[in-house]
């Protein structure tokens, strides 16, 4: 017959397990999750609605080496952002990442990471579509190779399009002639939060 003690500690081993149970059940929820989340397409991603995005603060700079990053979230809190590190001067579309993410604050600490060498703006949508499109097109042009996954990220860009209210977009070194640009025709200053940006960036 078992003594007390050693039922206390058979009783201890059982709690134990059971615990332990739990920590693995709890462990294996979590990594199927994140496994779902990780696996979202782009193809899904991109009829979620839009989120802030962010731009380096020296975009409008000739030869402009910054980062851009064009976001969406679903309404349970998941994110799809495309990160590129863009080079106006010269290379185009240096670097490309695409973030699936399960939460915002996911996305606010690759973004705090990013703001350590960069300060970044919060900007529309349609200012990171052009800045990342002006890019791409000029990399091409100067023949660097850009990303394979370049491709995705105009799918996550949907029906995203700059519209006339959005600032131009100079690619080249210097405001060379051979510099690209993408141009858009209107005789009047952009109002609200484009006003506002320029007239903060001073131009």
């Amino acid at each position: 017959m078992a003594s007390k003690q050693d039922r206390i500690a058979e009783k201890a081993r059982a709690r134990k397990k059971a615990r332990d149970r739990d920590r693995h059940r709890v462990a294996a929820s979590r990594r199927q999750h994140m496994n779902k989340v990780r696996d979202i397409s782009v193809e899904e991603a991109a009829a979620w609605p839009l989120a802030e995005c962010y731009v380096g603060d020296k975009w409008h700079e000739d030869g402009a080496r910054v980062p851009a990053i064009f976001v969406r979230k679903h309404p349970s809190g998941r994110v799809m952002a495309a990160s590129m590190d863009v080079d106006l001067a010269e290379q185009g579309i240096v670097d490309l990442e695409l973030w699936a993410l399960q939460t915002v604050n996911e996305l606010n600490m690759k973004l705090a990471a990013l703001a350590q060498d960069t300060p970044l703006l919060v900007v529309p949508a349609e200012l990171v579509v052009r800045i990342a499109r002006v890019a791409y097109a000029h990399g091409v042009k100067e023949e660097y190779d850009q990303p394979e996954e370049w491709a995705k990220v105009e799918q996550l860009f949907g029906d995203v399009t700059p519209g006339a209210g959005t600032p131009d977009v100079r690619a080249g070194r210097g405001g060379d002639e051979g510099g690209a640009a993408a141009t858009t025709a209107t005789s009047a200053e952009p109002e609200g939060l484009w006003g506002k940006l320029k007239a903060r960036l001073g131009f």
